[in-house]
């Protein structure tokens, strides 16, 4: 399936969608817009097969579901995290516009650094746990820049802990770097200050965007493990305390997909679409979280905290690269074609907010997934080059970027394979593993044994969720 030609996989995307009630149309109108039509073979191509036949129909899929449900709840605003759910705001205003759904949509600016910075000093042993936290290509320095510390400060401590800043740390020895932080005097006073000076921007933040308003809402994201809905929480109940106020707050949040939730968390509170910690097993297999990050972005860079401007707060976002800008762009041009074509198509056959319910979002969904699993899974070299080359960091400050598909030799490829990682992991092996954000993809370009590959890398995966008998080292 991986070696299909544009046309045939092409094909392969209609073939699924035709199933589908209301997808197909604006699929087909995307791809046949005479103002976007491109040659059969190029980049652009790509982007808009996959956009009309793969990403349209699974980002609606999702905010449909979304909308639905809030409607039924009665919530009257949603809050979409940036940057991951950028899109989905984009294309949640689009349906609330045309189908007159009275739901107040906002987007939250915000990432896990400028929301966790500020509340370590609450609790410095779920700091640590999330500094010390796995990731890909994990160093003392990626470690330390999630505590926040300056160079000045990351050099003290480097210095008593007799550690070099690109010593790459193995998900096994974590621990032992938690132990050795946890000691450090410098290294905690360093991160509780920094937390401290952070806070009252993002408390005046939270107060602007009416985080304290006494209206119901809900968080909408992407997902994983749920963490950013329990630290603003936590946030907004500290906020609500230094007020003397009665109000505790307790929101909900709508998420793609979770592998986990946080510790102390009420379970009802978190409602997934595509997988949840207890359940989706074969969706998570040929699933790329990574992936979907690379994608669903947005053209602004991520935020680095909070200032206090002319009376106002405003976020304060990282640079993001020109070319990276672009695409995000592009994707975005597609996307909203998609939504409002989808949207007048739901309009002229009667679908508003006192009849949204009679759409089907669990059979969309599961059309989804079949397309996704194609995509994700089992990509052409033409889906691998276009959506591999995408620049991605599974860290907090998107720094020592590489290619979300990145370029493996034939043994860094096989390092992958379940017993290989499976003893690094546990710590049996010493042996460094490369990793991919997208393994599929890497496999597909480096052209020889792809079936081997994937092969392995799902069997791994199916083994990693299914049995749970490793823990995910990912945010």
């Amino acid at each position: 399936m991986w070696h299909d030609s544009t046309e045939l996989r092409n094909n392969r995307y209609k073939k699924i969608l035709l199933r589908s009630e209301y997808f197909y149309k604006p699929a087909v109108a995307l791809e046949k817009d005479s103002k976007l039509k491109v040659m059969s073979e190029n980049r652009q191509s790509v982007m808009l097969n996959t956009t009309a036949y793969v990403l349209g129909p699974a980002v609606c899929g999702y905010v449909l579901w979304v909308l639905k449900d809030a409607l039924a709840k009665d919530v009257k605003r949603l809050y979409f995290l940036a940057r991951d759910g950028y899109f989905m705001y984009l294309t949640a205003k689009i349906l609330c516009r045309q189908l007159n759904i009275p739901i107040d949509c906002r987007y939250l600016c915000c990432s896990r650094y400028s929301v966790r910075i500020p509340m370590f000093h609450l609790n410095m042993n779920e700091a640590l746990d999330y500094i010390c936290r796995g990731g890909i290509d994990v160093t003392m320095d990626k470690i330390l820049n999630r505590a926040g510390l300056s160079k000045e400060q990351k050099e003290k401590v480097l210095k008593e802990l007799s550690r070099r800043p690109d010593d790459l740390i193995a998900y096994a020895d974590l621990k032992g770097i938690r132990k050795e932080l946890e000691a450090s005097k410098d290294f905690m006073n360093f991160t509780k200050e920094h937390s401290r000076d952070t806070f009252p921007f993002l408390e005046g933040y939270l107060r602007q965007e009416g985080l304290l308003d006494d209206t119901r809402f809900s968080f909408v994201d992407s997902g994983w493990v749920g963490s950013m809905q329990k630290v603003i929480a936590t946030a907004v109940n500290f906020i609500h305390e230094k007020d003397k106020s009665s109000t505790t707050f307790t929101p909900d949040g709508y998420y793609w997909g979770l592998y986990e939730l946080p510790a102390d968390v009420d379970s009802d509170n978190y409602h997934c679409y595509y997988f949840s910690e207890k359940s989706g097993v074969k969706r998570k297999i040929y699933f790329s979280n990574c992936l979907f990050e690379s994608i669903f972005s947005a053209p602004h860079g991520m935020t680095l905290g909070y200032r206090e401007k002319d009376g106002k707060f405003e976020p304060v976002f990282a640079q993001v690269r020109s070319d990276n800008k672009r695409f995000i762009l592009k994707t975005q041009n597609y996307l909203e074609r998609y939504a409002k074509d989808l949207a007048g198509s739901l309009k002229q056959q009667g679908i508003g907010p006192d009849n949204l319910f009679m759409i089907n979002t669990q059979k969309e969904r599961d059309i989804t997934t079949e397309l996704l699993n194609v995509f994700m899974g089992k990509p052409t070299y033409g889906e691998a080059y276009v959506y591999g080359s995408i620049p991605f960091s599974d860290d907090v400050l998107d720094i020592n970027e590489q290619e979300t598909a990145a370029l493996l030799t034939q043994e860094e490829l096989r390092s992958n394979h379940p017993w290989n990682k499976i003893r690094s992991m546990t710590g049996l092996s010493k042996a460094r593993v490369k990793e991919s954000a997208w393994y599929e993809g890497s496999a597909v370009r480096g052209r020889k044994s792809i079936n081997l590959h994937l092969r392995s890398f799902a069997c791994y995966k199916w083994m990693l969720y299914a049995k749970k008998r490793i823990k995910i080292p990912r945010k």
